[in-house]
Formats: C-alpha cells, sequence, structure tokens
C-alpha cells in the first residue's frame, strides 16, 4: 500500500483502450440536441475544468455518453482533474462520480484508484444502510505510506513506465475493455489497495459505520458507484444487503414511494427511483448469476463436498439461494417483487400525472427538478429493461419535454441540484440512455413487467416490511443463508454425541459432502467431552479447508463461535495469506476461543505475533488487533 503511486504507475505498462464511442440516439432530433448539449460542455471545459470534480465527473461522463471521444481536450481535462483530486475527496458525490467516469474512460491506469474509491464508500455507508453529503474515510489515506500531498501531485497516469521483466507480475496484463466489462482481473484487489480495503473493513467489523441515517439523494448515487466498484474486485456484498434492507423497510406505506429522508415525509419520482434502483440491486443479488459459456450444472449447496456446482457469481453481487435478506427476514421474493411492481405504480402515475394538456413541453408538475429527475427515471428504465412506465413511453415523453427546454447555447437552464453545466449533463445522459450498469439490466430484463396503468389504492394493496432497527443487525455477522436439511442435521448430531461408532460417524461427519454434515459438527461440539470434543473441533476445521475463500469469508462472521473458531483455523491450515486481513478482524471476536484460533492462525502465516494473550479484554483485543493492521499496511508490504 505503501506504493500506490508506483503500482499506478505500473499499469500504464499495458495497452488500454480507450472508452468506445456511445451509439448515437435513432431519433435525429435527439441526436442533433445530445450533440448541441455535448458541444457546450465540451466549451466549458475545454481549457481547463471549471467548478468542483463532482460536477467535472458527470460532464464527463455526459462528454463520452454523448460521443465525445476520449482523447478530447475536455475529456482529457476532466481525467487529469479527477486524477489528481481523487485521494482527498471525500463527498458522496464526488467519490461514487470519480468512480463512474474513471470506469467509463476505460483506462486501465485507473484501476487501483476505482478500488481504493470503492473503498471509501463501502466504509462511509452508515449503519442504516445510506450515505449522506460525506462519506466517512474510516481509515485516514496516511495509511497507504504517504502524505496526502505525494498521493496527489501530478497525474499518476503519466508516471514514467518503468521497465518489466515478466508480463504477469500477480495483477495480469490489462487489455483493451468495453465500457461496463469486467476489470483486468475480476474479483481481485491490486496489491496497492489489498491492505487498505482489510482495514476499511476490519473498522467497519467493529462497528465503525456512521450512525447517521444518510438521503436517498445521495444514496443513489453511492450505490451505483458501489455497483461498478464491485465489478472491480472490491468486495461489498454485506453493504448491498445494508442497502436492500434501507430501502424495502422505508418505502411508504399509503403511495408505495420513498421520501428524501428515508425516514418519512412526502415521497418523490426522483427518490423513489432511488428506491427502485437500491432494489433492482436487492433483486439482482438473488437472481441466477448470468450465463457461463458453457451450460453450468444446477444448483449448489454451498457445501465444496457437494459436487453439484452452481455458476458463479457476476461480479456485481453475489447469489442467495432462498431469496431471503437476512437483515429483513420475513422478506421473500413474492415481496420483494411486490415492493417493486407498486413502486413501479407509483412512478408510472407520477410520469401520466405530468403528461396531460396541463403540462406543456418542458412544464412538468411534482418534478422540482426536471433535468435530475428524468435521468433519474431514465436510470430506472435502463436498469430494468423497461421501454415503458405507466404504459407510456418514457424516452420518448423525456425526450419531448427536454427538447423544448433546450436553450440557444445548447444546454440546460440550472435545476435545484446544481448549475447549468450539471442540468446540461443529466439531460444529455437521459436522452443518450446512458447505462452504467448493463451488467445489472442483463441479469434484470425480462424479470420485472411494466404494471402499466394499474392504480394503487393506498395504503390497502402494499405494506413494507417491519423497519430495520441498526442495533438489530446480527454481529459479528450474518449466517450464510444456506438451505440446510435441519433435520437430517440433528439426526447426524445424535449419532456422533449418543451413537455406538463415535469415530465412524465422525469420519462421515468430516468426509461426507452436504451443509447438514457441517452443521451437524457445529451443533455436536457443546455436547461431546472433552477428548471427543477436541476430534470433533479438529474435524470440523480440517472439514473447513475444502471450502472457498467466500465461504470462510462468511463463516468469519458466522453467529456461531464453535463455526468461526473453526473457519479461523481453517485458514492457517489452507495457508493462504489472502486470509490475513480477515483473521486480524476476529482478534476482537467476542469469544476467546475465537480470538485465540485468529492469534494461532496469524502466527502460522506471518511468523509474526502481535498478540492477545488467551483471556484478554476487549481493550487488550482492541490494541492487538491495531498492532496486528499496522503491521499489515507498512512492513508486511515492504
Amino acid at each position: 500500500m505503501a506504493r500506490l503511486r508506483a503500482a499506478v504507475a505500473a499499469f500504464g505498462l499495458f495497452a488500454c483502450a480507450a472508452a468506445a464511442p456511445a451509439e448515437p440516439p435513432e431519433d435525429p432530433k435527439v441526436a442533433a440536441a445530445v450533440a448541441r448539449g455535448a458541444a457546450s460542455l465540451q466549451r466549458l471545459h475545454a481549457a481547463g475544468v471549471q467548478g468542483e470534480s463532482g460536477s467535472a465527473g458527470l460532464c464527463g461522463l455526459a462528454l463520452l455518453e454523448g460521443g465525445v471521444k476520449a482523447d478530447d481536450p475536455a475529456v482529457q481535462n476532466i481525467a487529469k482533474h479527477i486524477r489528481t483530486t481523487w485521494p482527498t475527496d471525500t463527498r458522496t458525490y464526488h467519490v461514487a462520480l470519480a468512480i463512474l467516469f474513471l470506469d467509463r474512460l476505460g483506462d486501465a491506469n485507473d484501476i487501483p484508484a476505482i478500488q481504493l474509491l470503492g473503498t471509501r464508500l463501502y466504509g462511509g455507508m452508515t449503519r442504516a444502510g445510506g450515505y449522506g453529503y460525506e462519506c466517512a474515510d474510516l481509515v485516514p489515506l496516511s495509511a497507504v505510506g504517504k502524505s496526502e500531498a505525494e498521493l496527489t501531485a501530478g497525474n499518476p497516469a503519466a508516471a514514467p513506465k518503468p521497465e518489466v521483466k515478466k508480463p504477469d507480475n500477480g495483477f495480469p496484463a490489462a487489455v483493451g475493455r468495453k465500457p461496463n466489462a469486467p476489470a483486468a482481473v475480476a474479483g481481485k484487489l491490486h496489491p496497492s489497495v489489498a491492505g487498505y480495503n482489510a482495514a476499511v473493513r476490519l473498522a467497519v467489523g467493529a462497528g465503525g459505520r456512521p450512525a447517521a441515517g444518510g438521503d436517498n439523494s445521495n444514496t443513489q448515487f453511492g450505490l451505483i458507484g458501489l455497483w461498478v466498484a464491485a465489478r472491480h474486485g472490491v468486495p461489498v456484498d454485506d453493504a448491498f444487503v445494508l442497502l436492500e434492507a434501507r430501502f424495502l423497510t422505508t418505502q411508504n406505506p399509503g403511495d408505495a414511494g420513498w421520501s428524501y429522508n428515508g425516514t418519512g415525509g412526502a415521497s418523490s419520482p426522483a427518490m423513489t427511483c432511488a428506491g427502485l434502483l437500491g432494489l433492482a440491486i436487492g433483486t439482482s443479488r438473488n437472481q441466477p448469476a448470468e450465463a457461463a459459456p458453457a451450460p453450468a450444472p444446477a444448483a449448489d449447496s454451498g457445501d465444496p463436498f457437494d459436487r453439484t456446482k452452481k455458476p458463479k457469481a457476476a461480479a456485481g453481487g453475489g447469489v442467495n439461494p432462498v431469496g431471503v435478506n437476512p437483515l429483513v427476514p420475513a422478506m421473500s421474493a413474492a415481496m420483494r417483487k411486490a415492493s417493486i411492481d407498486h413502486g413501479l405504480k407509483y412512478l408510472g402515475f407520477a410520469i401520466r400525472s405530468s403528461s396531460g394538456p396541463q403540462n406543456a413541453p418542458g412544464q412538468l408538475s411534482g418534478f422540482s427538478d426536471v433535468c435530475y429527475t428524468l435521468w433519474s427515471i431514465e436510470r430506472v428504465g435502463m436498469a430494468y429493461g423497461l421501454d415503458t412506465i405507466g404504459d407510456i413511453d418514457w424516452h420518448r415523453w423525456g425526450s419531448a419535454h427536454l427538447l423544448a427546454m433546450q436553450s440557444p447555447d445548447g444546454g440546460w437552464p440550472a435545476g435545484t441540484h446544481g448549475g447549468p453545466e450539471v442540468a446540461t449533463s443529466f439531460a444529455v445522459l437521459f436522452l443518450s440512455k446512458s447505462n452504467f450498469v448493463k451488467d445489472l439490466t442483463r441479469r434484470l430484463t425480462g424479470q420485472v413487467k411494466d404494471p402499466g396503468k394499474a392504480e394503487l389504492r393506498a395504503g390497502r394493496d402494499f405494506k413494507p416490511p417491519a423497519a430495520m432497527l441498526p442495533a438489530a443487525v446480527p454481529e459479528p455477522g450474518v449466517r450464510p443463508a444456506e438451505p440446510v436439511a435441519a433435520a437430517s442435521a440433528q439426526v447426524i448430531a445424535e449419532g456422533l454425541v449418543n451413537g455406538p461408532d463415535f469415530p465412524t460417524a465422525l469420519r462421515d461427519a468430516k468426509d461426507t459432502k452436504g451443509t447438514e454434515f457441517t452443521a451437524a459438527l457445529v451443533s455436536a461440539i457443546p455436547r461431546l467431552n472433552d477428548q471427543r470434543r477436541d476430534q470433533a473441533r479438529d474435524a470440523l476445521a480440517e472439514r473447513l479447508t475444502r471450502m472457498t475463500a467466500k465461504t470462510l469469508r462468511t463463516m468469519l462472521t458466522d453467529p456461531d463461535s464453535e463455526l468461526r473458531r473453526a473457519a479461523a483455523l481453517a485458514c492457517a491450515m489452507k495457508d493462504d495469506k489472502a486470509h490475513v486481513g480477515d483473521l486480524i478482524g476476529r482478534v476482537v471476536d467476542p469469544s476467546d476461543a475465537v480470538v485465540q484460533a485468529a492469534r494461532a492462525g496469524l502466527k502460522s502465516l506471518t511468523g509474526q505475533d502481535f498478540g492477545p494473550p488467551a483471556g484478554s479484554d476487549d481493550e487488550a483485543r482492541k490494541k492487538a488487533a491495531g498492532s496486528w493492521s499496522r503491521w499489515y499496511l507498512s512492513d508486511a508490504k515492504k
């Protein structure tokens, strides 16, 4: 981590394609309006960036989506500005838009920056699954080993390109990629970011998320930024669970829309779009993964002993085979669908209400900021793959209003969310039918239908799930949502405890496929005498060595301390140093047995020992975790 700028510069060794040109709109009038709008933004930034990095990033997105080439001076000025300012910018809008712009630009030099910004977004989410204006930096940038001045000096992408003797240095050579395509190594953090990410996840695990609830306007930017960061290998799946829970539990029961702050208040079309986008991510996480080139066998229990494997989850989110959000236990796939259908009914009604003769072109009743709200609607339509909302062609309807509002200079008048450049960017993005989550769209198209002109009878057709209480979030983690045959597990556990042939029962429990055998061992261990308990614990740890890294990480935060302990030992037995950050997070575990297993695992993997001693109190555990973390972020990276 201490060599972040050098690592970013090293990315310059790899060939990278510029952003692919956007396809022009089919309607000639719309295409002309996009070209005029893009030209006005080009003029604004031709001599240098005007304004802050958030609006600059939004303008850069609009330019690229509007057909302007990546090597255009205005685009390059924006890129240089964002590459210079991102290390010190912690405002949610700015962080998210920097991720979106750099991803859309398609330069592999920017992947470490995207990953670090995505980590910042992950840590900045509130306990209620939202974002405020400030995205808390849980771990200061000084943790990367350089001062902010060093990190922000110059343009990292323009740094000298050292010679490399081999093409693969652990992060294989990036190749030219289209926008929204996976990063060079899907699911893998660059070494310069991995330590920082581990430290942020450690802070989150210790309860470091901000307590404030956040607002849905910032949250909609945060969730898009998280989705894109996940494509570049940033682990954010637990944050998506919080996001979905936020929107599932704050939908207004009267009209099924969402309000600005998510804790009551009047619904609005723009905030309802934010809620629908959040549920789109939740729905995608609970859909089967995208089809692989070769047909994949059906269903996987999550247990590696079960040879029936499921397809790997897409980089944007995990797969929950039972369709239940652990923070909203009553939520089923049918209830999630009802929430989306009713939210679309609200949005369709808002569109139809603004489409009558009383609404002249450019005048939309109920829309406090026309360009911003239309862009919000466009994101929902594109994410879900909907041609109509409320039985209205939303793009043709919105385009008519935007064409009527365009100024002679090609721009659009300022709205309540920024100056003319912001409004113009929103308008160009809408007219261009921009989509920064094409991978999400691929997974959702056909899953959700436009409810058409169906009316929502206030207070009768829809009731959201019970409100989520932040204090009720399971600690230290949530049990993985795996389908376990409870009855079979109970029978197997009984055989281990009271059966006539303990050695055979233990061998079967250790080696036989099926999640019920893992559950049985966890259940039986507390009921066994000392000698058999130790043998069963060894068998469970050995069994877990065959689990994937992702499954082990989930088990390390399971509510059952026996499973956490075994998972910690399994990490060491696998001799996989990628688990060092995960084990540091368990040094502050409530169970001393888990703490000592994590300590033993860390000693085995690193050759270091920063404690804590057995029987230590909470303060000693926190102090030891800090020592491990500081070592991991400094000495381990030298």
